[in-house]
């Protein structure tokens, strides 16, 4: 192999670019063969969509993979949120996309911008708007554990486990002389309709839901009585 040819393939492999980012656009280095009997390579430039861009030069647009969701993709893997819509944490950006946002939304699950709907097991109330107990649908948190195979129990997320693609990990209930993190069960009532445990842990600003990790029945997610909405 000659010494130009040589040169070339290195070229390839470690100097695919040159030059600064503008914007969304890069300039590739082309080679090209100007003389075929010697092998004497010339360099051009072109115009690319720089690295975390797509489609072609004068149109290239960020790229978010997975697509964002009530957001626009405004950098690569960077999601704005839509009017109406929050990141899950509180953070200025997410990399996946936004959950709608209401005003406010105890015992509930904001289902879009400032409507709420009340877990089951609670009702809307018609003065403060807020989900309140409905008594004769919650139990004591035993309950909900006669009807469960295991000692464990998973977090239900809403919009937030979606987003972020996450598998909740598992939390057993507290017993005698336990060293990992569990449920204190006198900080939990079990929903009749959905059989989850509803819990206050002190670490949480707002309430919990967790479902069986092996349920001995399919549950019922949601009531058509108690899907009350508005914030």
């Amino acid at each position: 192999m000659s010494r130009s040819w040589l040169a070339l393939g290195l070229s390839l492999v470690f100097l695919p670019w040159l030059g600064a980012q503008q914007g969304a656009v890069c300039h590739e280095r082309v080679p090209h063969i100007a003389n075929s009997t010697n092998g004497e390579v010339s360099w051009s430039l072109r115009e690319v969509c720089c690295k975390g861009y797509e489609g072609t030069p004068g149109g290239c647009r960020p790229r978010c993979n997975p697509r964002c969701l009530h957001a626009q993709c405004t950098a690569p893997q960077q999601c704005t949120c839509d009017l109406g819509y929050e990141t899950p944490s509180e953070q200025e950006f997410s990399n996946a996309g936004c959950q709608p946002k209401c005003h406010a939304c105890r015992n509930g699950d904001c289902i879009s911008p400032g409507r709420c709907r009340c877990w089951p097991g609670y009702v809307k109330s018609r003065k403060s708007l807020s989900c309140q107990p409905a008594p004769h649908l919650l139990q004591p948190a035993e309950q909900c554990e006669l009807r469960c195979r295991s000692t464990r129990w998973q977090k239900y997320f809403s919009w937030s486990h979606l987003l972020s693609g996450r598998t909740p990990n598992t939390v057993p209930t507290c017993r005698q002389n336990q060293t990992e993190p569990c449920l204190q069960l006198d900080r939990c009532v079990c929903s009749s309709l959905s059989q989850r445990l509803i819990c206050q842990d002190t670490a949480e600003k707002q309430p919990q839901q967790y479902v069986c990790s092996d349920p001995m029945d399919q549950t019922v997610e949601n009531h058509p009585g108690l899907q009350t909405e508005g914030s």
